[in-house]
């Protein structure tokens, strides 16, 4: 710590404002997410329910959807190729 020169006693403060910036940025945090989100949220707006199953063509993983945003939605991809309608159990609901 040579940029102190003669005046180690200037840790001390220095510690203290350090750990006030942090402990504040931390409770910003926490109180960011503890508050609820709008009902107008992106990403809660538009949303709808589905029951599709796709599986991989390259490695047969499947997967399954339940919500998607918006009507018209390309299918979920793996291993770089686009993967394959295999069952729509009920559709829109």
């Amino acid at each position: 710590m040579a940029w102190l020169g003669d005046h180690p006693w200037l840790l001390v403060p220095l510690a203290a404002v350090i750990a006030y910036v942090v402990i504040r940025l931390g409770f910003a945090v926490l109180h960011m997410l503890g508050t609820e989100m709008s009902e107008e949220s992106p990403i809660t707006r538009d949303v709808e329910s589905f029951d599709l199953r796709y599986r991989c063509v390259v490695c047969a993983t499947e997967v399954r959807m339940t919500r998607v945003s918006g009507d018209d939605f390309d299918p979920p991809r793996h291993c770089r190729e686009d993967m394959q309608l295999v069952v729509e159990a009920e559709g829109r609901g």
